[in-house]
């Protein structure tokens, strides 16, 4: 009976809902489904077909890449490899805030804005337009659709949000839908207490019974510790998908919630660049992206469809390694990929003691729009917190006391030590932790070793 609902809410229900919100994302995804039957070679020549047309358009409609092809003697009509692709400069987030409006096409297109970077990274704007918006949630669910992971499944999320939105539409058809076909919950990761969370385990997630977990590999860590230092029984899941972070304790996750942890690697700007197979082998998503690395294994994308604002060579911030074809996932039409993500966000306290996810702080700074690049927050005691800011001509004043602000508001702290460097600061492992907290943990000690781990 809820395989049957799942089938109906996703072949019908889901699509008719985005259909009339004029949402093409599955049709998309039907269509980028099918590209799973191209073999390797069928892909690469996809991938030059769509890089010469985007290329092409950004030529003709945006001021940056007129001025950047004619100045490198670049003629878009006559890109015959993907190693003619290297001829192109490299687009760093710094020039995408130097040159914002000159990036965006000058073609009529629906705009989204979105914003990315702080903490670890500097900030980036990126404008997405409609269809690019639509392919890439396309993309996202095809991606997981190879790891067995349908649209209709029922899903529990955990992630973080300040204020949830949601269209008139789609108030109108949760209001009809009957609870048993209800598909999604969450826990939102931005602020709670572990009391909060067991119920939440306990009264919603035990009761929904979820097909699959998806959201920061961090907050699943924080989330299987509980289960394991409390003894919670938890509904069975078919699968976790992690995400945004390093994935650091695969093994003592699979092992708590007794199936298998999927690592999936996005960003804002493109949602979907690459996911594990269920062999643990990484593909980057061929037929929307083309990945190449510089010489110091920095990652750089070029989205084959964002068409409102071309990114091409953009340099996301990540450092990834590109892999030879293993026996295990020889018949994967994509290349093979490994991405070592730096960013660790540690787990935040207030005055409340509840924790906190640097998420919150991270997303506060980007709504605000400050010219803060990187910074790191480190959490000292409750009361002591330290701000190191990595030194920009751009930081004013208004800026310093905004980003304190939100600090001082978020944890509740009375003291805030700002500090000014040239470099984020790097632990001995070679991790960045933007946000870290040098606070025991009330009911055990952080340093505590787990059973599994």
């Amino acid at each position: 009976m809820m395989r049957f609902i799942s089938q109906i809410y996703s072949k019908i229900l889901l699509p008719a809902r985005y259909l009339l919100e004029g949402d093409l994302r599955f049709l998309h995804y039907y269509r980028y489904k099918r590209n799973l039957r191209m073999d390797h070679n069928a892909i690469r020549k996809y991938q030059l077909d769509r890089l010469r047309k985007i290329l092409r358009h950004a030529y003709d409609t945006t001021d940056y890449y007129r001025e950047v092809f004619d100045k490198e003697g670049i003629d878009p009509d006559k890109i015959d490899s993907m190693d003619d692709l290297q001829k192109i400069p490299i687009l760093t987030k710094k020039r995408i805030e130097d040159n914002l409006n000159r990036l965006k096409s000058h073609k009529k297109f629906k705009i989204l804005t979105h914003h990315s970077g702080g903490s670890t990274g500097n900030k980036v704007t990126v404008f997405k337009d409609q269809r690019y918006f639509e392919i890439s949630n396309a993309i996202w669910m095809r991606d997981l659709n190879q790891v067995g992971v349908e649209p209709g499944d029922k899903i529990a999320w955990i992630w973080g949000e300040i204020e949830p939105h949601k269209t008139p539409l789609k108030k109108a058809m949760d209001s009809i839908i009957p609870e048993v076909c209800k598909r999604s919950i969450r826990f939102n990761v931005f602020k709670y207490t572990d009391e909060e969370l067991e119920e939440w385990i306990k009264n919603e997630f035990n009761k929904f019974k979820p097909d699959y977990m998806y959201g920061f590999a961090g907050m699943i860590y924080e989330l299987a510790k509980l289960i394991e230092q409390r003894g919670l029984n938890i509904h069975q899941l078919k699968k976790i998908i992690t995400t945004a972070e390093s994935l650091n304790h695969r093994e003592f996750i699979e092992k708590t919630f007794g199936c298998q942890v999927i690592d999936h690697y996005g960003a804002t700007e493109i949602p979907s660049i690459a996911i594990e197979n269920l062999n643990y082998v990484m593909h980057s998503s061929d037929d929307f992206i083309i990945i190449e690395l510089d010489s110091k294994d920095n990652i750089l994308i070029t989205s084959l469809e964002s068409y409102g604002m071309p990114l091409i060579r953009y340099q996301i911030g990540d450092v990834g390694m590109m892999n030879k074809r293993t026996k295990s996932g020889s018949n994967h039409p994509f290349s093979e990929f490994s991405i070592r993500i730096g960013r660790i966000y540690e787990i935040l306290r207030n005055r409340k003691y509840e924790k906190i996810s640097g998420g919150l702080i991270k997303e506060l700074v980007e709504k605000s729009q400050l010219n803060i690049g990187e910074f790191q927050v480190v959490q000292q005691t409750i009361d002591t917190t330290d701000l190191n800011i990595v030194q920009s001509e751009k930081i004013t004043r208004n800026d310093i006391s905004a980003i304190s602000k939100i600090i001082k508001k978020t944890l509740g702290c009375r003291n805030l030590n700002i500090k000014f460097t040239k470099k984020f600061p790097v632990e001995s492992n070679g991790k960045k932790i933007a946000f870290k907290c040098n606070i025991e943990d009330k009911n055990h000690s952080k340093k505590k070793t787990l059973k599994g781990e």
